[in-house]
């Protein structure tokens, strides 16, 4: 690894369940931010976590000055499942 290159000090992915502790949201509230292409999941194998990025990006377009038709999160790709 290269000295240049700093590890996260925290999680790179979070459980559904953190993300809705965090935001302080029903499961149902995040499959609404999943369908709406808000959240986006990872898959890996079976396990769903999501994008500790993408939450912040969520919470920080939420406190905004304005929120305007375009939605935080990435852009919906083909594959973003890994499979084991």
């Amino acid at each position: 690894m290269d000295s240049d290159q700093t590890q996260p000090s925290g999680p790179l992915l979070l459980t559904a369940r953190q993300v809705c502790a965090l935001l302080r949201i029903s499961r149902t509230t995040l499959r609404e931010l999943e369908n709406n292409d808000v959240l986006m999941p990872v898959r890996i194998g079976r396990a769903v976590r999501y994008l500790v990025d993408d939450v912040y990006k969520y919470i920080a377009w939420l406190c905004g000055p304005q929120n305007g038709p375009r939605r935080p999160g990435r852009p919906r790709t083909s594959s973003t499942h890994i499979g084991v």
